[in-house]
Formats: C-alpha cells, structure tokens, sequence
C-alpha cells in the first residue's frame, strides 16, 4: 500500500502502539500476543508458566523488513477505522481504514479488494 503510493522504502505508520507479544524476564519465554495496547489486561501481563510481571514489546510501524508483513492488518490489532500514516523521505500519505474485518488485507502489497478511503496529504 505505501509503496505503491510513495516509492520504495515506504513504511506505513500506526497512530497507535501496537503490542507484539511480552516477555518474562525471568523464565526466558517470550509470548505473541499481537493486540493494541489498549486491550492487554493485567492478567496478560503475569507470566503463565512462572508467575513473573511480563515486559511488553511494542511496535508503531511497518516497513519493507517488518516481521508482520504476512499478517493482516486485524490480525495485528489495528481497528477499522484507524488511520495508517505512510512515509518516504519526505513524501507523506494517510489512509482510513474502512469496512468489516475482512476489508483489512494485508499491509504490502496492498490488497485488491482492500476498502481503502485514501487521503494525500
């Protein structure tokens, strides 16, 4: 999607920090959990196999070596609705996202049946 409106190197960034997965800095593990901050409970946050406070890894944007790029945009937690900010140098593009869950492709390439309100800027 943002390459195809901006260029190579494009990233697309969200207005929100989306969480990735936690880690326990105590066992070692690290869960995905891929959900906006917003919906992570305290109860998230405890590690299940040893009980420890979790730290959170979180991401904003996505570029040409996110590890997200086969997901789609509601498997990684962002809402309908939300606005995605795509930059290359300094070329800029906003897009609203719209429609059901199944409206949100993935972010590169941008799908066909995508439901895109684009707005340059």
């Amino acid at each position: 999607m943002a390459q195809l409106e901006l260029g190579a190197g494009a990233r697309i960034e969200l207005v929100r920090e989306l969480l990735w997965g936690l880690d326990c800095l105590e066992c070692g593990t690290f869960r995905v959990l891929l959900r906006p901050l917003s919906a992570v409970t305290e109860r998230d946050g405890e590690c299940p196999d040893c009980g420890a406070r979790r730290a959170p890894r979180l991401f904003h944007a996505l570029g040409e070596s996110s590890p997200f790029l086969d997901r789609t945009l509601s498997e990684l937690g962002v809402p309908e609705g939300d606005v995605l900010l795509g930059r290359a140098g300094e070329r800029r593009a906003a897009w609203q996202l719209a429609g059901g869950p199944a409206a949100m492709g993935r972010p590169k390439p941008a799908p066909r049946d995508s439901q895109l309100a684009v707005t340059n800027g």
